[in-house]
């Protein structure tokens, strides 16, 4: 889902597993919000990916809850990880981020860097949120799948499985796959004839060459939801390995008769908002997520700006039915294994950088 989404980026020093993606949101979803009451001082920081979904994070979120409450909320855009601005600052000791999108709150929570959730937004957040939609350190938001697209106006044959995109006699045309290694991949083993809930652990050597099969009709390795997009639209590539909001959002706004094949489609179990340790406005940064989760309406209509979903338990009432079976939630998606992918970062990022270099 995001994303439902990890990636593999190389930080000076750190070589860390990181990825990772409507209605105007006006009205809230219960009638006070505790946070009204609350005395938080700000700002708060977020580290985000950008583009539509950061623009719905401060339509949705931020806008409404400094309304609220008095409180700014800054986002950040760090583009292809917003963990990577987290790890970086950890490192140095000058911690400035409240608030993470993080696409894997394992990589963060192996290095001691995530506050966990206090017990009265704990008990919040089980209240208010569907099964499996949090941890007590995470809440998934906005949990991106990855998916197979395709533009039936570039290719004669739309691949739908992993199997059909390596395909490329049978099914042939340029292709992109994101630049996430884990995501990659995952579709090049299950391609390669491993069973999808057995990819985990993974076999790096045989996923490497089973993309160095593939690699002379990538045209492109988009690292950012908009240059998935982007790719797409201006018809450098006709099928893609993409996360499904920004697939979606293609399809709603660009190529209406753009296919989208969920087969073996891929989330995380771990990505969502997560609070550093060491933030420097933490008190208002549990006040935001606690703002977002007493708001189920605002989160209703960032869901159906994106096509990614929210944790709260109404959110099948408040998106229109086609917005609800567009989401991960309502296909039978692959989770993928977070810890594992934490504890292989550097072989992950050193197969992958020679695929990418070679």
């Amino acid at each position: 889902m995001r994303r439902i989404v990890v990636c593999i980026a190389c930080i000076a020093g750190l070589g860390v597993l990181v990825g990772c993606g409507g209605s105007s949101g006006g009205g809230g979803g219960s009638s006070t919000s505790t946070t009204t009451a609350q005395k938080v001082s700000g700002p708060v920081n977020v580290s985000t990916w950008g583009g539509v979904w950061t623009d719905g994070e401060q339509r949705d979120f931020g806008t409404p809850f400094t309304q609220e409450t008095g409180v700014k909320v800054n986002y950040q855009v760090a583009g292809t990880s917003p963990m990577a601005p987290a790890l970086l600052q950890a490192q140095s000791g000058n911690v400035s981020l409240d608030v993470v999108d993080a696409e894997n709150a394992e990589v963060l929570r192996a290095r001691g860097l995530l506050a966990t959730f206090p017990p009265d937004l704990m008990q919040t957040i089980q209240s208010t949120s569907r099964p499996g939609t949090y941890l007590p350190y995470v809440l998934n938001l906005g949990s991106t799948a990855t998916v197979i697209a395709c533009n039936p106006s570039v290719m004669k044959r739309c691949p739908t499985t992993p199997q059909q995109f390596w395909d490329v006699k049978d099914y042939p045309g340029p292709r992109a796959i994101l630049n996430q290694p884990s995501n990659a991949l995952y579709f090049a083993l299950v391609a390669d004839g491993v069973a999808p809930d057995r990819v985990f652990p993974m076999d790096l050597n045989r996923g490497i060459k089973k993309l160095q099969e593939i690699k002379p009709s990538v045209k492109v390795w988009p690292s950012s939801g908009s240059d998935q997009q982007q790719a797409l639209i201006d018809k450098t590539v006709g099928a893609a390995i993409m996360w499904n909001g920004r697939a979606f959002v293609v399809k709603r706004d660009n190529i209406p008769n753009l296919q989208i094949s969920w087969t073996d489609a891929l989330t995380s179990r771990s990505d969502g908002l997560v609070v550093l340790k060491d933030a420097p406005h933490k008190d208002a940064a549990f006040a935001y997520i606690r703002w977002i989760l007493e708001h189920p309406r605002n989160q209703a209509a960032w869901t159906q700006s994106l096509t990614y979903p929210t944790p709260t338990t109404q959110l099948e009432q408040l998106v229109p039915r086609s917005i609800w079976e567009a989401l991960p939630a309502s296909h039978q998606v692959v989770k993928q294994d977070d810890a594992w992918l934490a504890a292989h970062t550097a072989d992950i990022q050193r197969v992958w950088q020679g695929l990418l270099a070679g």
